[in-house]
């Protein structure tokens, strides 16, 4: 921990000594500059149009920036024999970058610290469980730990042609080295205190014609709720194992997962992207998606989206397919232990429509996992990109299951109210599970309604600043009891969260 910290106070310093140097190197050039002008009329001009210069051009011209969040998270189960957790984290993002010129270099710091708890390392007495949600502010592996450090982001970047837009892309990009990367299925998920991050090489290209391509290696992952950076096949189980849908008839038991002796080369993901100009009146979006663990599985992943706007109207209906299939001998050699299945797959479907009109919306979601297989993404990797994704709850690891969503929102602050920039989202989803058959159900989960009530707030009277008050309650759906083990932290339980960000950027 010690050593993070030197290493991110010695990269610190080096930027800001590099940023005064160049300053420095600046002035006395001006100064000369100055002196060889100084009989002629346009001294003026020559000044001026050699700082500019030196802005464009000046490597060392380094930016900051950073985010810092606080945030508090409460679990409480319906049935009191179960142990209630909570915890309130602060931590900090900081990031340093050289000039933002075609090449250009940056590295993040990130850390968290935990103010208060109410005893994360033990666990509960009816289950023997630990935390799910609240320890997972820090890290799942040591509930006892206090802080947890990284240098989570430090590549070197080129970028060729225009930026489409701020938070957008260049024509041309490549990254190598630890990013915070994002796509459907390897994301941030960004839902604790530190994100999950990826070190690998990242390139992204626009083409004619509105199409865009994308090809990225991965070797390395620092998971969400984890205090360490992983090879890939050792970041598989981090978070949870499950059990395998292999059947011991002997013992009438799906045996357990053990993940540890796993082999893969790393993910190679290839993407392909035709984005429809924003002046037609129906723009159409398509995404064909392929991600391949060596030796252990094959994603593919196709989506559709379809919008079309009328006046203050607007309506828009997507479309996902997903097939997955297992490769080599899915990780592993013995079938209990590996991730998928040699020579299985599995078919995933959603559709979803979205209707807003000025400032409300309402969107209908559905998706359907055939009997062939599980819906099998390492959590570990990011946010799965399915329809009916409810915050605090995934459907990796179900099989054989339909499910449904509908949310409904309202963002306020078009009028120049008080209310400044405040939206409010609330949703709800039925998911139906099968707790008796785990080859169906990774992660031993009972039938459940989720309901989710969402709040964020700007305020303008402090720029970068945000606030978000989140309530995610799942109610047990079995007609039949369930037992403790299915039932604690998964279902009858509320999480609150309660999360402040800011974010200021240094010029």
């Amino acid at each position: 921990m010690m050593k993070q910290k030197i290493i991110a106070i010695l990269a610190l310093t080096l930027f800001w000594s590099l940023h005064l140097h160049a300053q420095e190197s600046t002035v006395r050039e001006v100064l000369g500059l100055e002196e060889k002008a100084k009989d002629t009329e346009k001294t003026e001009d020559v000044l001026e149009n050699k700082m500019n210069s030196k802005d464009r051009k000046s490597f060392f011209r380094p930016s900051a920036d950073i985010n810092w969040r606080t945030y508090y998270l409460n679990e409480d189960h319906m049935a009191q024999r179960f142990r209630d957790y909570s915890a309130i984290t602060t931590g900090l993002a900081a990031h340093f970058q050289t000039a933002q010129d075609s090449f250009f270099l940056r590295a993040g710091f990130y850390n968290s610290t935990l103010l208060a708890s109410n005893n994360l390392s033990e666990t509960d007495p009816v289950t023997g469980k630990g935390s799910r949600y609240a320890g997972g502010l820090l890290t799942l592996d040591d509930p006892g730990k206090h802080e947890i450090a990284t240098l989570g982001e430090i590549y070197a970047a080129w970028f060729g042609g225009q930026k489409k837009s701020k938070q957008g892309h260049y024509d041309s990009e490549i990254i190598a080295g630890r990013h915070a990367y994002n796509s459907p299925f390897i994301n941030t998920q960004d839902g604790r205190m530190i994100p999950s991050l990826a070190q690998g090489l990242f390139a992204r290209q626009k083409l004619p014609y509105d199409f865009t391509v994308q090809g990225v290696f991965i070797n390395h992952v620092w998971v969400r709720a984890t205090d360490n950076w992983n090879s890939v096949e050792d970041s598989l189980g981090t978070l949870s194992m499950g059990t395998s849908s292999v059947y011991d008839s002997s013992t009438k038991k799906y045996l357990n997962h053990d993940y540890s002796n796993l082999n893969s080369n790393g993910i190679f993901l290839a993407s392909v992207e035709y984005a429809m100009e924003k002046e037609s009146k129906s723009p159409l979006k398509l995404v064909l998606q392929d991600i391949y663990v060596e030796n252990i599985f094959n994603t593919a992943y196709a989506e559709a989206k379809l919008s079309a706007s009328m006046q203050s109207f607007k309506l828009g209906l997507d479309g996902q397919y997903i097939y997955q299939q297992g490769t080599g001998n899915g990780g592993a050699a013995t079938p209990e232990n590996v991730y998928f299945v040699e020579g299985s797959d599995s078919h995933t479907y959603g559709a979803k429509l979205t209707g807003s009109w000025n400032t409300w919306f309402l969107q209908i979601a559905a998706n359907h996992i055939t009997a062939d297989g599980r819906f099998l993404f390492p959590r570990e990797w990011g946010r799965e990109p399915l329809y009916t994704w409810q915050k605090r709850e995934r459907t990796d690891g179900i099989g054989n299951a339909t499910q449904y969503k509908v949310a409904t929102g309202k963002q306020y602050g078009k009028e120049k109210t008080f209310l400044d920039d405040l939206k409010i989202e609330i949703g709800y989803g039925f998911y139906p599970r099968d707790i008796d058959k785990r080859e169906f159900n990774k992660y031993g989960l009972p039938s459940y309604q989720q309901t989710d009530f969402d709040i964020f707030y700007r305020p303008s009277v402090l720029s970068g600043l945000e606030l978000e008050f989140l309530v995610a309650h799942k109610r047990n759906a079995e007609e039949a009891e369930v037992p403790d083990t299915y039932l604690y932290t998964k279902a009858d339980i509320t999480v609150y969260n309660f999360i402040v960000n800011y974010t200021y950027q240094f010029e």
